[in-house]
This record gives structure tokens, C-alpha cells and sequence, in this order.
């Protein structure tokens, strides 16, 4: 295994989410500090959950990640902080328990890892044992050309373990490959979760009930929101016309997210998979007109902010976070951030409604969380499968907890009730094979409730009959064939 010492060029605070040149949605701005300790884990607890890996010894081999940034990488040194600390305490202990160097090797922008990637590879160099790496417009396709391999082939890999995401495997298992995964080792994943944050001083001001017993009876739906936000959006200022400098609306967001939240968030899909894992065209027509109709309701019928402008993607949560929208539909790194910190209202989470109380609550991830996947050029297998498995069962034992109650409950949620709702929303991770490869061509497999809301149309119907067209048809042969699956 080549050795090499890598110097990581930006490290963040937290592990917060921007990707507006994606999918939007993410925060930038770090959570308050919290004061840490390294240590704790220097042995397992009795609580720890093991893995199936044996003892090993890899001779002090470096293992070395590379990522589009830093916010799911360890610090090189304690910063006092809490989830960055137990990223390194976690790479500490992997690294004692396999005597192994971890390093990172952190770039800015995906478009570099990606280069970087195609000529390592290219080149028959062994550089990376690991790339982390937005799953939209990164993983995919670098899976589709052939850069990166089946994480089935190394040794000790286990998807069925409770550290990898079940339903990242649902989504990007095709046939038998599986060139990306998702789970405990990537926070960000969790961060870019999509929520409803809702604005509890003024819901007490005008004596509405908080939702939260809605969402723990498993009742909270689009229906609700409606009834919530009818009438709400309203000139403060009395000039006759409603902007988002002086006046309030019912709900306000940012097209490059909700519509993909409710999408996505009320089990709409447009594929299937057969029996052999191979992905097919499977829309429910029907259903999916009937949800739309819902969500036209409630971003257009009731007037809420519906933000097109890439230039003013940050005005959504600046209108929320100034007291004058009853709800915004946010990622949990919006509800972690600094800025939310100043707000004078006090604010909850939810998590996204459904269609129907039947249903399971579902929370979009962000299109520019990070995946990861392993370049074809790794010589040794049996290494890259024991300490990434190391790495994801230290991350579930080590750095959930701090992530989920430190994060997401303490601080990011202001109250106990939204600490219930956090792990509604994490419970509910989805991930959409028709996402993540259709939404780079702009497909309306991917996008469209986002079509339809960006031109207010009142029915979905037109995108929907473009869906299984001669363009998806070709694309999903391409995608199989790239993937190794004859249809």
C-alpha cells in the first residue's frame, strides 16, 4: 500500500451541509462550539455493537480518505468541539485497533475530487482507499464510467449491519453491484436531512396548537400544513402587496429542496426493482397527481415563498429567521446553525409531512450529501474492507450518539419535543435511484414537482407523461449496461 502523507487544506467546525450549487438546502455556518474530550473510548463500552472483523495487524499502512470537503473528515487535532472530536477520537481508536494511519486529502469542490479520481485512477495508482463524495453529481458517475468498484468484492464490507443505510442500499444496489453507500460514517448525511422547522411564537400568538402530537401519532400531513398556513401570508406593512423585505407568509422554502422533499417525502418514485435488483419504470400515475395536487395547495393556493432565484437561495431562511414565516422547509443543518441561534422566536422541528396517515413519515436527503465509494485501483482489498468496516462500526458506536443528542437534540433542537422529532425525521432516511441519475440532465423523472412549481401549474400531468419517454428509456439502458446489467 503506497504511503503518503497528505496535508487536509480546510477543515470545518461541524459537519454542515452547503451545496446550493447542487440541491441547495444545506446551512454553511458551524453550530456554537461545545467543549470535548479525547479518550472516552479507548476500549468498548459492554453497550458496543461489534462488527465481524478479526483482529488485524496492517504494520502501521495508511489508509487514506479523500473528500469534495471536510465536513465529514477527523480534525488532525482536538478543536474543543463536540461531533469533530469524536471523528477523531473514532479515527484514533480504528487506528490502534488495526495499526493504521488514517489521512485525509480534502479539496474544494467535487469537481477536483472527481478529476482527481480519473487520474489516479487513469494512472493504475493505488492513491485513495477511500472517496467521499456528493452523490448526485459525483459517486453516480463516477460509478457509471468505471472509476470506482462493487463494495461487495472487498473483504468484511457488510451492508446488512446497522452502521450503513438500509435504504442507500434499497436505492443503489443494481443487480448485484453496490458502488456507493451512505451510513454512520458520513454525519453530513444525517445534516442534510430535509425538516419542517416551524415558528412556535407565532403559532402561540394566534393560539394554534404545535403539530408534535400530530407527528408522534403518525398524523402529521400535507392536509394539516394547508389548514395551517391558509391565510397566513399577509402585507404587514399595509402597501398593498406582498414582498419578503416587510411581510409574512404561511410557509416559505427554496425550489432546489422542497419540492424534492415532498416528492420524495410522500413516497413518490417513478422506479421499481424486480426481483434481480434491476431498476424499471414504475410510476403510479395517479397517486402522484393526487399528491401534487395537495402540494399546489399549499405553495400556491396559500401564497407561500416559493424562492427560484439562485442568487437569493438564503432569503427563505432569512424570512424565517427574522419572525415572518410561520413555517420553512429546511435541512437539519439550517436548524444547527449559528444564525438560527439569533432568532428572537422560538422555532421547532417537524418532520415532513405525509400524503396520508397510513403512510411512513420519509425525509429527503439532500442531492449533495456525500457517498461513498472505492477506486477501482485498490490493490488490497482485505485492508480497505477492515477499516472502512472499522471506520462505520466506530462511527456507529462513537459518533451517532454525539451527532444525534449533542447535535441535533441539545442544540439544534430548542425543546424536548423536537428532540422526539429528530429521530422521526433520521428514522425516515429515503434515497431515489431516479434521483441521483436523472437529476443532473434536469429529467422530469427527478424534477418534476419542481417543474411544475417553478411555472404553477395546477397539475403535474404533462412532466408525468414526459417521464417514460424515449430519453429515460435510453438513459436507464446506458445506466444498466454502465453498471454491468442487461436488461
Amino acid at each position: 500500500m503506497k504511503k503518503r502523507r497528505w496535508i487536509v487544506l480546510a477543515l470545518c467546525a461541524a459537519t454542515l451541509l452547503s451545496c446550493v450549487s447542487c440541491a441547495g438546502g444545506g446551512d454553511p455556518e458551524a453550530p456554537d462550539a461545545e467543549s470535548s474530550s479525547i479518550g472516552e473510548h479507548e476500549t468498548e463500552p459492554e453497550a458496543w455493537i461489534q462488527d465481524k472483523v478479526p483482529d488485524l495487524n496492517f504494520n502501521k499502512d495508511t489508509y487514506t480518505v479523500l473528500n469534495h470537503n471536510a465536513k465529514d473528515s477527523a480534525p488532525a487535532a482536538s478543536t474543543g468541539e463536540i461531533l469533530p472530536d469524536a471523528l477523531l477520537e473514532r479515527d484514533l481508536y480504528v487506528e490502534n485497533r488495526f495499526n493504521v494511519s488514517i489521512e485525509y486529502n480534502t479539496l474544494n469542490g467535487s469537481s477536483n475530487v472527481i478529476a482527481q479520481v480519473q487520474n489516479t485512477v487513469s494512472s493504475g495508482l493505488d492513491e485513495y482507499q477511500q472517496v467521499c463524495l456528493n452523490m448526485v453529481f459525483g459517486t453516480s458517475g463516477l460509478a457509471m464510467a468505471g472509476y470506482v468498484m462493487n463494495l461487495h468484492e472487498l473483504e468484511y464490507f457488510d451492508n446488512e449491519q446497522p452502521w450503513w443505510d438500509e435504504d442507500a442500499t434499497k436505492a443503489f444496489q443494481i443487480g448485484e453491484t453496490l458502488y456507493m453507500i451512505g451510513g454512520d460514517v458520513l454525519p453530513s448525511s444525517i445534516l442534510s436531512m430535509q425538516a419542517i422547522i416551524f415558528n412556535k411564537t407565532k403559532m402561540t400568538e394566534q393560539n394554534m396548537a404545535f403539530p408534535y402530537q400530530l407527528a408522534k401519532d403518525g398524523e402529521w400531513t400535507i392536509q394539516n400544513m394547508i389548514e395551517m398556513t391558509q391565510n397566513q401570508t399577509r402585507d404587514l406593512n399595509g402597501d398593498g402587496k406582498i414582498d419578503t423585505d416587510h411581510d409574512f407568509y404561511g410557509f416559505t422554502s427554496w425550489h432546489l429542496d422542497s419540492p424534492h422533499a415532498f416528492f420524495y417525502g410522500t413516497g413518490c418514485s417513478v422506479f421499481s426493482k424486480d426481483e434481480n435488483n434491476v431498476p424499471y419504470y414504475d410510476a403510479d400515475a395517479q397517486r402522484i397527481e393526487d399528491i401534487y395536487t395537495k402540494v399546489y395547495e399549499l405553495f400556491v393556493t396559500n401564497e407561500s415563498y416559493y424562492e427560484t432565484d439562485v442568487s437569493k437561495s438564503r432569503v427563505p431562511f432569512e424570512v424565517f429567521r427574522d419572525g415572518r414565516s410561520l413555517f420553512l422547509q429546511g435541512a437539519l443543518s439550517n436548524a444547527a446553525s449559528p444564525d438560527f441561534k439569533t432568532m428572537e422566536d422560538e422555532y421547532g422541528l417537524l418532520p415532513q409531512p405525509k400524503y396520508q396517515a397510513t403512510d411512513e413519515y420519509k425525509s429527503f436527503v439532500n442531492g449533495g450529501s456525500a457517498m461513498l465509494c472505492v477506486p477501482t485501483t485498490v490493490q488490497d482489498t482485505a485492508f480497505v474492507g477492515a477499516v472502512l468496516e472499522g471506520l462505520a462500526n466506530a462511527s456507529y458506536n462513537m459518533v451517532r450518539d454525539e451527532l444525534i443528542e449533542t447535535l441535533c437534540k441539545s442544540r439544534n433542537a430548542p425543546d424536548p419535543e423536537s428532540a422526539e422529532m429528530v429521530d422521526i425525521i433520521i428514522n425516515g432516511r429515503t434515497f431515489d435511484f431516479g434521483y441521483i441519475h436523472y437529476f443532473p440532465s434536469s429529467h422530469s423523472a427527478a424534477i418534476m414537482f419542481q417543474s411544475a412549481l417553478d411555472k404553477k401549474q395546477s397539475a403535474v400531468g404533462r412532466f408525468l407523461a414526459r417521464c417514460n419517454d424515449r430519453n429515460l428509456q435510453s438513459k436507464l439502458t446506458e445506466f444498466l449496461k454502465a453498471y454491468g446489467v442487461e436488461e
